[in-house]
């Protein structure tokens, strides 16, 4: 927030007579009366003083220019001019009177009529300070600020050390982007008046619009020094402080601000922010619901009080806010596209889809949105709209990966023959492991391959692709140019190449299976399953480490897996990676069933064991996971379970595409989880015949 500048209002001399000759002889009383209820601040006493004299004479320039002055004290500026004007009417050639209805026509944003007067008065007292600094606040004002500086400038040459002079002219000067100057100016304003919060204030600003924060903090804090209430400068300092990543040193200046002016809206909505960024939700909610309060067509609120609503997982409510923000501001892109997420997460698709798209429409580079309806068309099975869509993945938000700066060409799927490549996997381990399923497609071109992964994978990429060289993520030696390559191209960058169509997808009579495990490892834990008994083995997976709130439905919980946990004659094996220890328990008092775990095995990081053990089950059950990728990945027979009909695995089909032994039942998102399990359990009884 800026500050507008200051105007000089010219009092009357103290000396000046009252009444003239010919004036009735009980006005003189009168007036000395009413100039003396002024002066000791008595304004109601003044004002009904001066009102008499006007009763006796209407036309007294005197009571009228004084009234006038009491009516700019109150803030009432309209009725300010028309008394001034009556009293210029009797003295048209005065220059204070004509700098005072200037001011009180500027107040009321009357900025043209203003220049008249301030030129009038200049007339009449061409080196009359005052006024030259009011008419240049009033030429910046009607954006004539090149006018503005050649009046600042004469105040300076008959005033050097006229401090609001110097911050008017610092105004102007920053108007004009001349911000150097402007700050030597702001200094000298408060170096002629050290008490000078508004100059301090002014400097902040200028120096928090070129993201100098920490010194703008400085000077914000030297106007509240001055002026603790000072509420634009507690404002503006919680501003820097939330951008500077100190959200609670931020609430502490909002709250000063709005201690000073209550109906501070702008101060409420960033105090909702500051709030929300300390975890605390349900007090920026409330913050933004004032800010809507004094302000219902405020956008921002409304778009920041639906983001908050959904992240609490109130789907209904925030619909109606995001909504709100695109009423009262239909180009809101960002507001279209969280409302997309939103009606995704309720399972109103078409709906989201056409959010995403009207937020493409408004704001083609908005990557979220590009983003979002590439997903869309991977679930209906467009997949050369799904794949160059999908490019955007880099630029929105929501990428969660390691930015990365190769310097070699990106891949255009030329031939590889006698060409080197550098490949990359981004996006979490279970998507490097399934956009992995292309490389054996890049190997048969029959170039040179480089593998950059994340280590866990290091040990089962090297075995699973012959003739590649894998490197732990991060190979620097690539991505800085050090080390030469044709062409680099992130794993899942391969399929606008490898993958354009359904078609060109493996099936079952293709060589699907493209990890390898361990052959040691996988006798092993061959041998260890076999000693427990003869019972068919089944992997399980049902969890994850990390559940947010628009991802909870993938997951179900062991009362709603009663149907499959109570399947007869097989062994369970747990495959999850978060912590089960309840789940496990729950699952033996319950139902009587053991998952069996082992403490040697990491099954989060050791991936390779994780590999060798999977392979020596004989089937896994999982919801899509790391888990269900890595088993479709080693080619197991895989039953997997999905919390949605529609999925960007499932490519527009019924199954997932990628991984030919994976039959994955879903259902509806807010559907029951019991008949899926219990169609789960039909499978496993045919499939063991139990």
């Amino acid at each position: 927030m800026s500050r507008k500048s200051k105007r000089h209002l010219n009092k009357p001399k103290k000396n000046r007579k009252l009444a003239s000759k010919g004036r009735p002889a009980d006005i003189v009383p009168l007036l000395q009366q009413a100039v003396q209820f002024q002066k000791s601040g008595q304004l109601s006493e003044a004002e009904d003083a001066y009102n008499q004299v006007l009763r006796i004479d209407p036309g007294n320039r005197f009571a009228n220019q004084l009234l006038g002055g009491i009516a700019m004290q109150q803030g009432d500026f309209g009725r300010a001019a028309d008394l001034i004007g009556k009293a210029l009417a009797v003295d048209p050639d005065n220059a204070e009177l004509q700098n005072n209805l200037g001011n009180s026509l500027a107040e009321t944003g009357r900025h043209r009529e203003a220049v008249i007067h301030y030129n009038r008065a200049l007339i009449l007292q061409p080196g009359y300070p005052q006024a030259h600094n009011n008419l240049g606040v009033s030429l910046r004002a009607l954006g004539k600020p090149n006018d503005a500086v050649v009046h600042h400038l004469k105040v300076l040459e008959i005033q050097p050390d006229n401090a609001l002079a110097h911050n008017n002219y610092a105004n102007t000067l920053k108007d004009l982007e001349r911000m150097d100057e402007a700050v030597k100016h702001y200094n000298l304003a408060v170096q002629y008046n050290p008490g000078y919060a508004e100059a301090y204030y002014n400097l902040g600003v200028l120096l928090e619009s070129q993201k100098q924060l920490e010194e703008a903090s400085t000077h914000y804090k030297k106007a509240l020094d001055i002026n603790p209430d000072y509420s634009e400068a507690n404002y503006n300092l919680g501003n820097t402080l939330r951008v500077l990543g100190k959200p609670e040193e931020a609430i502490v200046y909002y709250r000063k601000a709005l201690d000073s002016n209550p109906e501070f809206v702008e101060a409420h909505f960033n105090l909702g922010i500051a709030t929300q960024g300390t975890g605390n939700i349900e007090g920026a909610t409330e913050q933004y619901t004032k800010a809507l309060e004094l302000n219902p067509d405020l956008a921002e609120a409304s778009y920041y009080l639906g983001n908050a609503l959904r992240s609490k997982g109130a789907s209904d409510e925030a619909v109606k806010h995001l909504g709100d923000a695109i009423g009262s501001q239909p180009e809101h892109a960002e507001a279209h596209n969280n409302l997309g997420h939103v009606l995704r997460q309720m399972d109103k698709r078409k709906e989201a889809e056409a959010h995403w798209r009207r937020a493409v429409e408004i704001k083609p580079d908005f990557a979220d949105a590009q983003l979002n309806l590439g997903l869309v068309h991977f679930e209906q099975g467009d997949l050369e709209q799904g794949w160059q869509r999908y490019e955007w993945r880099d630029k929105a938000s929501s990428y969660l990966s390691t930015h990365r700066h190769f310097k070699h060409p990106l891949w255009d799927g030329t031939p590889l023959h006698d060409k080197e490549i550098i490949l990359w996997g981004e996006q979490g381990i279970g998507d490097e492991i399934l956009y992995a399923s292309m490389i054996p497609d890049v190997l048969k071109q029959g170039g040179k391959v480089t593998i950059e992964c994340t280590e866990r994978l290091v040990d089962l990429f090297s075995r699973s692709f012959e003739g590649a060289e894998v490197r732990p993520f991060p190979y620097a030696s690539a991505e800085h140019g050090k080390r030469p390559y044709d062409f680099h191209c992130s794993f899942p960058s391969l399929g606008r190449f490898i993958r354009p169509t359904l078609e060109s997808f493996p099936t079952l009579d293709d060589d699907y299976a493209y990890l390898k495990p361990d052959p040691e490892k996988q006798a092993f834990w061959q041998a260890r399953l076999a000693a427990m008994s003869a019972r068919p083995k089944i992997g399980l997976n049902w969890n994850s480490s990390v559940v947010k709130d628009d991802s909870r439905h993938f997951y179900a919980s062991i009362k709603e897996m009663e149907p499959l946990l109570t399947t007869p004659g097989v062994d369970f094996i747990s495959l999850v990676y978060a912590d089960a220890d309840a789940d496990i328990a729950q699952a033996l008092q319950d139902y009587g069933v053991t998952i069996h775990t082992w403490e040697d095995l990491d099954l989060k990081d050791d991936i390779d064991g994780v590999a060798a053990l999977m392979c020596s089950l004989d089937i896994v059950v999982s919801c899509l996971s790391t888990v269900s990728e890595l088993s479709g990945a080693l080619g197991m027979r895989t039953l997997g379970f999905i919390g949605e009909t529609a999925h960007t695995i499932m490519l527009g089909t019924d199954d997932a595409m990628w991984f030919p032994n994976s039959h994955f039942h879903s259902k509806e998102m807010n559907d029951p989880w019991e008949p899926v399990f219990t169609e789960i359990n039909a499978s496993l009884r045919e499939i063991f015949n139990v």
